[in-house]
């Protein structure tokens, strides 16, 4: 872990401009500032400045923890975070950022979870290596599974809010089998 602090201090030094930082962890808590939850199996520890995650899966899914937002991103250009992996089978994650497209500040779904009114917009990281990585996902990579306008509209024009929430979902690599990962410097830039 220790080897994992010194790469991000590293890579925290050399990210430079207008980035909005969301959480580096450094205050030690995923319950404020900002106020992550937290679903099902998957398992969180914020360990030398870091969100360590791990779980089991049965059928791929794990879990994930989620922010809201209500943030208009529309300067910026990609989502970023670190990632530490353990290996080719440390796990997936899928990012997920809700755009709020019918003005209410709100996300409405179904059973299933999916917007019904709202975009979702999806992107996933294969955490396939050994050691620190910064994942860089511009904006552009992002596809749309929601029932909004499928239009990427960051911003808070015609009573939109924006960004509403950021999801991280923990996949394990086969359909069997566990996720253990640690996350960083989550930001937008």
């Amino acid at each position: 872990m220790k080897l994992f602090l010194s790469v991000l201090t590293i890579i925290v030094l050399s990210v430079t401009g207008n980035a909005y930082m969301l959480d580096n962890f450094e205050d030690g808590l995923i319950k404020k500032d900002p106020a992550w939850f937290e679903f099902d199996g998957v398992k969180l520890e914020v360990c030398e400045n870091a969100l360590s995650v791990s779980g089991f899966a049965k059928n791929w899914y794990i879990g994930g923890i989620g922010t809201d937002l209500a943030k208009d991103l529309s300067r910026f250009k990609t989502f970023e975070m670190d990632v530490y992996g353990y290996g080719d089978a440390s796990g997936k994650i899928k990012v997920e950022l809700y755009d709020d497209d019918n003005g209410n500040d709100k996300i409405e779904t179904d059973k299933k979870w999916k917007p019904t009114n709202d975009d979702l917009w999806t992107s996933e990281i294969n955490i396939d290596w050994y050691g620190a990585k910064h994942v860089s996902i511009p904006f552009s990579e992002f596809k749309c599974e929601g029932k909004g306008n499928k239009i990427w509209d960051p911003n808070f024009e015609n009573n939109s809010k924006g960004i509403i929430k950021l999801q991280l979902i923990f996949l394990s690599s086969t359909k069997v089998g566990d996720i253990n990962c640690s996350i960083d410097n989550i930001q937008f830039n």
